[in-house]
């Protein structure tokens, strides 16, 4: 891949592969995928009967071995293997464009020749992805999203640091919501739930919202809040069942959250573009805590302030596409965008009852949820210190870097998590790859000023050591598509063109510096 004392540059070449021919007919689905857990990679592994077992059918020796050859002849003449382990007899092969796994599998053991064929599964680590059954539901968890799990390895929350989810009340009975709950208080009467405060859910609004940022997590049942350990206390902004609130009543509970020992307030209200709040903010941070608002749903631009001349964090929507959610405000005053569509959740109408929360209501929980799990990894940061670490382990979208769309990005729970413990990797993000037009490569928070290397496999994850960054990378038999210097921000962008006919053609990349290495994007060419 490198040769000699420097990385030398070679051009991004990948060879088409014709397409598999004939119809197959209906079948019932043999293998699904498992986002995050388990997923197709684009290659498959097939063990053909041994002769051994055809003798044991009673075969002579002879048509036994034919047998056997037959397997090889199918196999070779749908995809050719790309390896064979022998210690297995198991053939590795790619899939063509046109095939799909359940496709190729049914066909090969539809032939009786085969032991098994199935998917050479990518596969991830564990990390600490909880046993909640319903957490696959809650796409945003994913790896190629939030990448939770690896930031869970780290830290999942403490009971002792509390978000304070300032809202409609709370179903205190939910299944998913008995653990850590702190005594509740009602803004609007001004007591405390010990004090006949009244906390009840009255608009069907703020269980969601606890959910979002502090529901139980690795309990068995339902979902996975962003903080699994974390304490959460209702503060209710609202007697109506209507959930009308004033600034006065939302502003109280957000100071009466932070004055009792929560580190977060929460509140997914319109109302945020009011300098009353904004005052309230820089009060809250200066006593030790933090204030994040929800940007609003009637897709305006917000222009009064900027994100960073104030100390209130404004967050806005995406949806699943890391779009911007179309009905979320945004505009400079919005620092950060999370999941905001379809966002898998607690529900308000029973114990164990669960649904799709949308809106900004959604996705400023999820950000007061992660701050909090900041906190907890590192209790001495200050609210400044969480407020960079939210913001600069964001996965960048858009424009490159900051913008008025998404703010500093969508929020990264891995990388969060993981600079929150004093880890702060490199981060590739990849856009389109298109047949015959560029393919791009980005990489943030790389060293600035250091050689980036930017490489390719279409073979899939493995393992290779690259004596020149002293690295050892995660991709098997990669190739070198080109190397750039990052900037004074760590950031450097690849732009490479892409051979034409290549559509369907699976590539892995990979960026590495010296002893260093991102995190590995899957693609495929459209």
């Amino acid at each position: 891949m490198f040769s000699g004392t420097a990385v030398s540059v070679s051009v991004l070449l990948l060879a088409a592969v014709p397409a598999l021919g004939g119809g197959s007919g209906l079948h019932p689905i043999r293998y699904a995928e498992q986002p995050g857990i388990q997923e197709f990679s684009g290659s498959m592994i097939a063990r053909p009967w041994p002769v051994s077992h055809w003798t044991e059918q009673g075969l002579a020796p002879a048509a036994a071995g034919q047998r056997y050859g037959e397997a090889l002849a199918r196999l070779h003449a749908l995809a050719p293997p790309r390896d064979h382990v022998w210690q297995t007899d198991q053939y590795i092969f790619d899939l063509q464009p046109g095939q799909t796994e359940n496709q190729v599998a049914d066909e090969l053991l539809s032939t009786g020749l085969f032991k098994f064929v199935e998917p050479n599964w990518r596969v991830y680590p564990l990390g600490n992805c909880p046993n909640d059954p319903q957490f696959a539901q809650q796409w945003y968890h994913a790896p190629d999203r939030f990448d939770s799990c690896v930031g869970w390895e780290y830290h999942t929350g403490n009971p002792e640091v509390t978000v304070g989810i300032c809202d409609t009340g709370i179903r205190v009975t939910h299944e998913d919501l008995l653990l850590h709950r702190k005594e509740g208080y009602n803004a609007v009467d001004r007591r405390w739930e010990s004090q006949g405060g009244s906390i009840n859910d009255i608009y069907g609004h703020g269980t969601q919202a606890t959910g979002c940022a502090a529901g139980n997590g690795n309990n068995g049942v339902g979902i996975t809040g962003m903080g699994w350990n974390l304490s959460h206390r209702m503060l209710r902004v609202t007697n109506s069942s209507g959930g009308g609130s004033s600034i006065e009543w939302l502003n109280h509970a957000a100071t009466t959250a932070i004055e009792n020992g929560d580190k977060v307030a929460s509140l997914s209200y319109s109302g945020v573009d009011n300098q009353a709040v904004r005052d309230t903010a820089t009060y809250i941070k200066s006593i030790g805590g933090l204030m994040v608002w929800a940007a609003g749903n009637s897709n305006q631009n917000m222009t009064r302030n900027d994100r960073d001349a104030d100390d209130i964090i404004i967050v806005g929507a995406v949806d699943r596409n890391d779009n911007k959610a179309s009905f979320s405000n945004y505009g400079p005053m919005v620092d950060l965008v999370a999941p905001g569509v379809d966002v898998w959740n607690v529900w308000h109408t029973g114990d164990n009852a669960y649904g799709n929360f949308g809106g900004t209501s959604a996705a400023c929980p999820q950000v007061s949820g992660l701050a909090c799990v900041i906190w907890s990894a590192n209790p001495a940061l200050s609210p400044d210190e969480v407020e960079d670490i939210l913001k600069e382990t964001c996965d960048d979208l858009g424009t490159p870097g900051i913008d008025n769309t998404f703010g500093y990005g969508r929020i990264n729970v891995g990388l969060a998590i993981a600079a929150a413990s004093g880890e702060i990797p490199m981060r590739l993000q990849n856009s389109r790859f298109v047949s015959g037009v560029n393919g791009d490569m980005e990489v943030f928070r790389a060293t600035p000023g250091q050689t980036v290397a930017f490489i390719y496999s279409t073979q899939g994850p493995g393992s290779t050591y690259i004596s020149q960054l002293d690295v050892t990378i995660d991709l098997a038999r990669p190739a070198l598509a080109g190397v750039r210097t990052a900037d004074a921000n760590g950031y450097a962008l690849l732009r490479k063109r892409i051979p034409p006919n290549t559509q369907g053609v699976r590539v892995w990349t990979q960026a590495a510096e010296f002893q260093r290495k991102s995190n590995v994007v899957e693609q495929v060419i459209e």
